[in-house]
């Protein structure tokens, strides 16, 4: 530093200090910065979520289902038990790290912020999609209706209390309260079948299953850090204590595989 401090330019001296000085503020005004930049690495997670028992739940039809326009893309069917008959994967669980009480999550440097400002909710049915929709404190909610009839999204929770028209072609931004680690029901008061579920986290490291259950979560800090598993039809994976999940272990540099997560549906 002082063989910088004498032959720098003033211009370089200046960019230099200014730096240190912008670097020095996050960490001050943000722990988490502060954490993240100690942290000795990141790795992935990934897993699949799999159905335990027989015979595999089929998708029932809605059997109220009367507006034309609803079956114009064919017949509705249940999302609660969305089963791959080939792999047994479960679609639409949610998976996240939950830190324990006193630990700070640190986020790597690349997710500080969302990748977009909104999350989105659509009707390209009459019924929600994604039936599960996941976004990150600081989003909003972007709920759209290109159907040629009405719907309204009603959302239901502790701080977030909604009940918003949608007309057909139409849109609605919703400026959602942290509402964080819990499901909140999403349902159409015009289509009481209708259902689906949001959850907010305050941070990025979240994942919802796809059609043959598996996920991905990426650039976790590394540590131990607990794992939350949850379905609507059985709520947390191990039940009440399951809320606040079980330890993995994450390495850095590497992809910690978690095989298959069973759920059954009787638990």
């Amino acid at each position: 530093m002082r063989y910088l401090l004498r032959t720098a330019s003033p211009y370089l001296l200046g960019l230099t200090l200014l730096t240190s000085a912008m670097l020095l503020f996050a960490a001050l005004s943000d722990p988490s910065v502060l954490h993240a930049a100690l942290q000795q690495g990141w790795g992935n997670i990934t897993g699949q979520v799999v159905y335990q028992g027989d015979p595999l739940p089929e998708r029932k039809p809605f059997p109220d289902v009367k507006e034309p326009a609803c079956l114009e893309k064919g017949q509705l069917l249940s999302e609660v038990w969305v089963v791959d008959p080939k792999t047994r994967g479960v679609r639409w669980t949610v998976v996240f790290l939950k830190p324990a009480k006193g630990q700070i999550l640190p986020v790597h440097p690349a997710l500080q912020k969302p990748a977009s400002d909104f999350a989105t909710i659509d009707h390209p049915t009459c019924a929600f999609y994604p039936h599960v929709v996941t976004m990150r404190v600081g989003q909003k909610l972007l709920a759209l209706n290109p159907m040629p009839i009405a719907h309204n999204v009603v959302i239901t929770g502790f701080r977030n209390n909604f009940n918003i028209q949608l007309p057909p072609g139409g849109k609605h931004v919703f400026d959602l309260q942290p509402e964080t680690y819990r499901p909140l029901p999403v349902k159409c008061g015009a289509h009481p079948w209708m259902s689906g579920y949001l959850w907010m986290f305050d941070h990025p490291y979240f994942a919802v299953t796809d059609e043959t259950g598996h996920f991905t979560i990426k650039n976790a800090p590394a540590g131990t850090w607990n794992l939350v598993v949850w379905h609507e039809a059985i709520g947390y994976l191990g039940g009440a204590a399951g809320r606040d999940g079980k330890p993995i272990e994450i390495k850095a540099g590497e992809t910690t595989d978690l095989g298959k997560i069973e759920l059954k549906p009787t638990q």
